[in-house]
Protein backbone atom coordinates (compact mmCIF):
# COMPACT_ATOMS: atom_id res chain seq x y z
CA UNK A 1 0.00 0.00 0.00
CA UNK A 2 2.85 2.58 0.91
CA UNK A 3 4.33 2.01 -2.58
CA UNK A 4 1.40 2.21 -4.25
CA UNK A 5 0.50 5.44 -2.86
CA UNK A 6 3.47 6.70 -3.51
CA UNK A 7 3.65 5.61 -6.95
CA UNK A 8 0.00 6.97 -7.01
CA UNK A 9 0.46 10.67 -5.96
CA UNK A 10 4.10 11.07 -8.11
CA UNK A 11 1.65 9.88 -11.06
CA UNK A 12 -1.00 12.05 -10.57
CA UNK A 13 0.45 15.09 -10.11
CA UNK A 14 2.98 14.34 -12.61
CA UNK A 15 0.02 14.24 -15.16
CA UNK A 16 -1.27 17.35 -13.94
CA UNK A 17 1.82 19.12 -14.65
CA UNK A 18 2.83 18.17 -17.66
CA UNK A 19 -0.75 17.96 -19.24
CA UNK A 20 -2.02 20.89 -18.25
CA UNK A 21 -1.82 23.42 -20.57
CA UNK A 22 -3.21 20.87 -22.73
CA UNK A 23 -5.60 20.51 -20.83
CA UNK A 24 -6.59 23.98 -20.55
CA UNK A 25 -6.96 24.28 -24.45
CA UNK A 26 -9.04 21.15 -24.88
CA UNK A 27 -12.25 21.59 -26.52
CA UNK A 28 -14.21 20.36 -23.64
CA UNK A 29 -16.47 21.82 -21.08
CA UNK A 30 -14.96 24.32 -18.11
CA UNK A 31 -16.72 21.57 -15.69
CA UNK A 32 -14.58 18.63 -17.26
CA UNK A 33 -11.65 20.52 -17.34
CA UNK A 34 -12.24 21.46 -13.25
CA UNK A 35 -13.23 17.85 -12.81
CA UNK A 36 -10.06 16.74 -14.66
CA UNK A 37 -7.53 19.24 -12.86
CA UNK A 38 -9.49 18.30 -8.86
CA UNK A 39 -9.13 14.63 -10.12
CA UNK A 40 -5.09 14.77 -10.52
CA UNK A 41 -4.64 17.13 -7.91
CA UNK A 42 -6.28 15.36 -5.24
CA UNK A 43 -2.89 14.49 -3.74
CA UNK A 44 -2.24 18.19 -2.91
CA UNK A 45 -4.11 18.78 0.15
CA UNK A 46 -2.75 15.72 1.80
CA UNK A 47 0.62 17.62 0.85
CA UNK A 48 -0.48 20.42 2.58
CA UNK A 49 -2.16 19.00 5.49
CA UNK A 50 1.54 17.30 6.08
CA UNK A 51 3.07 21.11 5.64
CA UNK A 52 0.51 22.44 7.37
CA UNK A 53 1.28 19.81 10.59
CA UNK A 54 5.23 20.74 10.39
CA UNK A 55 4.83 24.74 10.45
CA UNK A 56 1.62 25.27 12.41
CA UNK A 57 2.93 24.00 15.84
CA UNK A 58 6.28 24.94 14.92
CA UNK A 59 5.08 28.74 14.64
CA UNK A 60 2.38 28.09 17.43
CA UNK A 61 5.61 27.40 19.68
CA UNK A 62 7.81 30.11 18.77
CA UNK A 63 5.39 32.97 18.89
CA UNK A 64 4.05 31.46 22.25
CA UNK A 65 0.36 31.76 20.93
CA UNK A 66 -2.49 28.56 20.42
CA UNK A 67 -2.99 30.17 16.43
CA UNK A 68 -5.27 27.02 15.99
CA UNK A 69 -7.23 28.92 18.13
CA UNK A 70 -9.53 30.57 15.66
CA UNK A 71 -12.17 31.44 17.89
CA UNK A 72 -15.53 29.90 18.50
CA UNK A 73 -17.47 30.88 15.31
CA UNK A 74 -14.79 29.71 12.58
CA UNK A 75 -13.65 26.57 14.68
CA UNK A 76 -17.82 25.67 15.21
CA UNK A 77 -17.76 26.15 11.17
CA UNK A 78 -14.67 24.12 10.80
CA UNK A 79 -15.88 21.22 13.13
CA UNK A 80 -19.50 21.23 11.19
CA UNK A 81 -17.97 20.85 8.14
CA UNK A 82 -15.64 18.07 9.38
CA UNK A 83 -19.16 16.55 10.64
CA UNK A 84 -21.34 16.67 7.70
CA UNK A 85 -17.92 15.51 5.39
CA UNK A 86 -17.62 12.20 7.89
CA UNK A 87 -22.01 12.19 8.16
CA UNK A 88 -21.90 11.73 4.42
CA UNK A 89 -19.11 9.47 3.90
CA UNK A 90 -20.41 6.87 6.96
CA UNK A 91 -24.08 7.42 4.80
CA UNK A 92 -22.48 6.12 1.62
CA UNK A 93 -20.85 3.18 3.42
CA UNK A 94 -24.25 2.24 5.00
CA UNK A 95 -25.89 2.59 1.58
CA UNK A 96 -23.60 -0.67 -0.22
CA UNK A 97 -25.01 -2.10 2.99
CA UNK A 98 -21.74 -1.99 5.29
CA UNK A 99 -22.34 -2.56 9.02
CA UNK A 100 -22.20 0.67 11.10
CA UNK A 101 -19.46 -0.45 12.97
CA UNK A 102 -17.54 -1.65 10.31
CA UNK A 103 -18.10 1.47 8.18
CA UNK A 104 -16.73 3.52 11.56
CA UNK A 105 -13.72 1.28 11.76
CA UNK A 106 -13.32 1.72 8.25
CA UNK A 107 -13.03 5.24 8.39
CA UNK A 108 -10.81 5.59 11.19
CA UNK A 109 -8.83 3.33 9.49
CA UNK A 110 -8.68 5.10 6.62
CA UNK A 111 -7.74 8.03 8.09
CA UNK A 112 -4.79 6.60 10.15
CA UNK A 113 -3.06 4.87 7.25
CA UNK A 114 -3.54 8.45 5.43
CA UNK A 115 -2.30 10.71 7.76
CA UNK A 116 0.81 8.15 8.26
CA UNK A 117 1.74 8.41 4.81
CA UNK A 118 1.48 12.06 4.94
CA UNK A 119 5.31 12.19 4.57
CA UNK A 120 5.80 9.55 1.33
CA UNK A 121 2.83 11.29 -0.21
CA UNK A 122 4.66 14.89 0.30
CA UNK A 123 7.91 13.80 -0.90
CA UNK A 124 6.63 12.43 -3.72
CA UNK A 125 4.07 14.93 -5.24
CA UNK A 126 6.84 17.50 -4.61
CA UNK A 127 9.03 15.05 -6.36
CA UNK A 128 6.54 15.53 -9.64
CA UNK A 129 5.75 18.61 -9.45
CA UNK A 130 9.18 20.00 -9.60
CA UNK A 131 9.93 17.42 -12.52
CA UNK A 132 12.32 15.26 -10.65
CA UNK A 133 12.70 11.40 -11.43
CA UNK A 134 11.11 9.19 -9.04
CA UNK A 135 12.49 5.49 -8.28
CA UNK A 136 9.91 3.39 -9.80
CA UNK A 137 8.89 0.48 -7.39
CA UNK A 138 6.71 -2.93 -8.43
CA UNK A 139 4.43 -3.34 -5.80
CA UNK A 140 5.20 -6.97 -4.12
CA UNK A 141 2.34 -9.49 -4.48
CA UNK A 142 2.06 -12.59 -2.66
CA UNK A 143 4.96 -14.49 -1.12
CA UNK A 144 7.46 -11.69 -2.40
CA UNK A 145 5.16 -9.22 -0.25
CA UNK A 146 7.44 -10.41 2.99
CA UNK A 147 10.85 -9.82 1.95
CA UNK A 148 10.14 -6.34 0.75
CA UNK A 149 12.90 -4.41 2.91
CA UNK A 150 11.36 -0.80 3.05
CA UNK A 151 12.63 2.42 4.72
CA UNK A 152 10.39 4.07 7.22
CA UNK A 153 12.76 6.79 7.95
CA UNK A 154 10.54 9.61 6.52
CA UNK A 155 7.13 8.21 8.87
CA UNK A 156 9.49 8.36 11.51
CA UNK A 157 10.73 11.50 11.76
CA UNK A 158 7.41 12.79 10.82
CA UNK A 159 5.85 10.68 14.37
CA UNK A 160 8.79 11.98 16.35
CA UNK A 161 8.41 15.36 15.24
CA UNK A 162 5.02 15.19 16.39
CA UNK A 163 5.61 13.74 19.05
CA UNK A 164 7.74 16.09 20.36
CA UNK A 165 6.21 19.50 19.16
CA UNK A 166 2.85 18.25 20.17
CA UNK A 167 4.47 18.13 24.16
CA UNK A 168 6.22 21.12 23.52
CA UNK A 169 3.15 23.20 23.08
CA UNK A 170 0.99 21.48 25.74
CA UNK A 171 3.79 22.96 27.90
CA UNK A 172 3.83 26.06 26.74
CA UNK A 173 -0.53 26.21 27.06
CA UNK A 174 -0.73 26.13 23.27
CA UNK A 175 -3.45 23.43 24.11
CA UNK A 176 -5.83 23.64 21.17
CA UNK A 177 -3.00 23.53 18.80
CA UNK A 178 -1.92 20.39 20.66
CA UNK A 179 -4.90 18.95 20.31
CA UNK A 180 -4.92 19.54 16.96
CA UNK A 181 -1.78 17.85 16.24
CA UNK A 182 -2.99 14.54 18.52
CA UNK A 183 -5.82 13.67 16.10
CA UNK A 184 -2.84 12.59 13.72
CA UNK A 185 -1.98 8.92 14.80
CA UNK A 186 1.08 8.36 16.60
CA UNK A 187 1.51 4.59 15.32
CA UNK A 188 1.10 3.29 11.92
CA UNK A 189 -1.39 0.44 11.33
CA UNK A 190 -0.06 -1.72 8.65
Amino acid sequence: MRIQQGRWAYGATETLRKSFKLLIKAKTSLLSKLETMFFLAQYVPASLTFLGSMIIPFLALILRDDIVNYGLLPITVSLTIVSLYSASLYSSLRSHNIDRWVAVRSMGSSSAITATLLPLIFINTIKAFLGRKSDYKVTPKGRFESFLRASYLPEILYLTYLSIITLLNLFVGNTLTALWLSINPKSPKQ
